[in-house]
């Protein structure tokens, strides 16, 4: 079987704008944030999610806040590199999307939960409408419990936050919560009829990786016959002992009924900005799979193991995340 020409490339989650924000004198070119802009391109990556990294903390909204002001500013200072996307893409111009990945980003604990909606409406009205918000990261705040707070599901201001979510018809990523809360998330849903979409948008499969932060197969299955999304990570952590895994995972979620809703979610990040406490080993990422350079590699890969057609492949590398992102109605809200 002879290699395809590289193809197009939408990602669902990276830290760029985390990274961006540590240090003013960082800019979007730098190799060391692993999804910087020569390597976008090197891995053709037409549509890149940039989501807004904050843990729970008194400075989450600044920090947050300060985030989307930098995603704003991107196709501003780099405007023949960035664009927004608005349902098409013009290369070489990268197409981007914003996400929230823990809704403090946009509302602190201890304010009225109707003032971070109302700021998460502004980001919406003068910034741009995110793709999608995770309720909370690994720990536990207002909302619900994280990854690593296990005993913790949806919390009563969660479920107004979700009302919100739905009104804006904005996705819901269930990649950071606890198994409590994205069954909560489900089940609210559906008792209130809303019509949110669902995803996680940088998750594996727990029965081949067995991380609290990868997706039990019930709750995989559920996403799934929502029409929702699953992100595959590359983080090392999430994908198993050797690259021959990420094999393992897309065969898994395939044999769950995932052809037309696998996607890429890298979780590209640059090592150095983790605490102690957020690291998961000294090699983050594979060596041939380390940035965003490497997707014609990986793609590679699965069809010389899998036997994957062009079709097969493109629906893994755009068009089911395409799919999902139109049905958002993100462009025209």
């Amino acid at each position: 079987m002879h290699p395809l020409p590289p193809l197009p490339v939408v990602d669902l989650h990276c830290d760029l704008l985390c990274y961006l924000s540590r240090h003013a004198e960082r800019t979007p070119f730098d190799p060391a944030a692993r999804c910087a802009i020569p390597q976008l391109h090197a891995g053709k990556v037409q549509l890149q999610i940039l989501a807004i990294f904050t843990e729970t903390t008194p400075c989450s909204v600044e920090e947050g806040l300060h985030q989307a002001h930098l995603y704003q500013q991107l196709s501003l200072r780099h405007p023949h590199h960035f664009r927004s996307y608005e349902g098409t893409w013009t290369p070489p111009l990268l197409s981007t999307l914003l996400a929230f990945e823990n809704a403090s980003g946009f509302c602190d604990e201890d304010e009225p939960v109707q003032r971070g909606c109302q700021r998460l409406e502004k980001v919406v009205q003068t910034i741009a409408k995110p793709l999608y918000v995770s309720l909370t990261w690994n720990t536990e705040n207002r909302f619900g419990g994280g990854a690593f707070a296990p005993s913790i599901g949806l919390k009563e201001e969660g479920k107004l936050l979700l009302e919100e979510l739905d009104r804006l018809h904005i996705a819901v990523d269930l990649s950071h919560a606890s198994d409590p809360l994205a069954y909560d998330i489900l089940d609210y849903a559906t008792q209130r009829g809303l019509t949110f979409p669902i995803l996680a948008s940088h998750s594996n499969a727990r029965v081949m990786a067995a991380a609290p932060r990868n997706l039990p197969d019930e709750i995989a299955r559920e996403i799934l016959r929502r029409n929702g999304l699953i992100g595959l990570n590359l983080c090392r952590h999430f994908v198993g002992a050797s690259p021959d895994a990420f094999i393992q995972h897309i065969v898994h979620w395939m044999e769950l009924g995932g052809e037309n809703q696998i996607a890429f979610g890298a979780d590209f990040f640059y090592d150095a900005d983790l605490s102690s406490a957020q690291r998961y080993g000294p090699e983050l990422f594979f060596a041939d799979y380390q940035d965003a350079s490497c997707y014609p590699a990986l793609l590679d890969l699965l069809q010389r193991e899998l036997k994957w057609n062009k079709k097969q492949l493109s629906k893994l590398a755009y068009e089911n995340a395409l799919t999902f992102i139109n049905n958002t109605k993100i462009i025209a809200l």
